[in-house]
């Protein structure tokens, strides 16, 4: 059996989220801001994936015109803030508990991807 304890999470190998997060566009479908919740996969070793729930909560600036005879309409979002939140991690489908270091860690690492 693995000490998944030993295991760095720096060597983590991504494989997918479970939906596409495209921050500018729910930002702006938000009207400014969203929060909602993801899943994604990593691969651990040949035989372990990690499969992390998290809560992305996320605003920014929407600058939009609609355009004139002119000139074409054009719209542009910025992200201002952006929070994740690990909800529950699972190692093989099994629920595994890990510290706040390492839940820290994978905030970061995801947070990474993500933007």
């Amino acid at each position: 059996m693995t000490n998944f304890q030993t295991l760095s999470l720096t060597n983590l190998e991504f494989l997918y989220f479970d939906s596409e997060i495209e921050l500018e566009q729910l930002i702006y479908d938000g009207e400014g801001q969203f929060s909602d919740e993801f899943g994604v996969c990593y691969k651990v070793s040949e035989d372990y994936e990690l499969f992390i729930d998290f809560r992305v909560s996320a605003s920014g600036k929407i600058d939009e015109y609609s355009g004139d005879y002119y000139h074409p309409p054009y719209c542009d979002v910025s992200i201002t803030e952006l929070e994740v939140s690990i909800k529950e991690v699972y190692i093989n489908g099994d629920t595994f508990n890990m510290n706040k270091d390492s839940i820290l860690e994978l905030e970061k690492l995801i947070k990474n991807k993500i933007w």
